[in-house]
């Protein structure tokens, strides 16, 4: 009898901070959407230029900070000679290319007193076929989002990720989410039989 009683209680207790539970966890458990996505990977996302002369427009991609003063981009941004600069936060900061992997096309510039947080990083291990996926990228000085699925997911562990929402050269460099608003990949550029083709290498 006290034993049911007890449970009772109890039952009544959870039913009662219920409402306030979900005011704090409004989401737990299910996937983000498109503008919670963007909220948390915007902080981490930078503008990358390279410059080979003083006046020189020099390319334009964008970067995710991976780590405190470090910012990851495709290696399509790479040229002989060039210079680099990180814009965040409305200011320019001088980069320094400090490693490129050739494999992946993702280069590495490390960015002297660069504030910008380093974005979230999960596992490109748990994506599948047809999973809903994010794109994140600088476009017109702003940080752009499109939502889209994985379409293939080509050779070994860790694989390179194709999805529907990449295909264009302003998506170069931008990040790759997953539904939890982690990092999985950055955007980069290969070169297949002589064609340009837009993937996701691993981060």
């Amino acid at each position: 009898m006290l034993m049911a009683f007890a449970r009772i209680l109890k039952k009544r207790a959870v039913m009662r901070w219920w409402p306030v539970l979900l005011l704090i966890f409004p989401r737990w458990g299910a996937a983000l959407e498109s503008s919670e996505v963007l909220a948390l990977a915007t902080p981490s996302l930078v503008l990358v230029q390279a410059k080979k002369a003083q006046g020189d427009a020099g390319l334009v991609a964008s970067g995710v900070v991976i780590r405190p003063q470090q910012v990851i981009t495709s290696c399509a941004m790479v040229q002989v000679g060039a210079g680099y600069e990180v814009q965040s936060g409305g200011r320019g900061y001088p980069a320094t290319l400090v490693l490129a992997d050739t494999e992946k096309e993702l280069c590495l510039l490390e960015v002297k007193d660069l504030a910008a947080p380093p974005a979230q990083r999960g596992s490109s291990a748990g994506l599948a076929m047809q999973m809903s996926i994010w794109s994140v990228a600088m476009r017109e000085g702003k940080a752009a989002i499109e939502e889209g699925v994985v379409i293939q997911l080509r050779g070994g562990q860790p694989p390179l990720i194709e999805t529907t929402n990449l295909g264009n050269p302003t998506s170069v460099g931008g990040g790759l989410y997953n539904s939890e608003g982690q990092l999985v990949g950055i955007a980069t550029r290969f070169y297949e039989a002589g064609r340009e083709t837009y993937f996701t290498a691993p981060v």
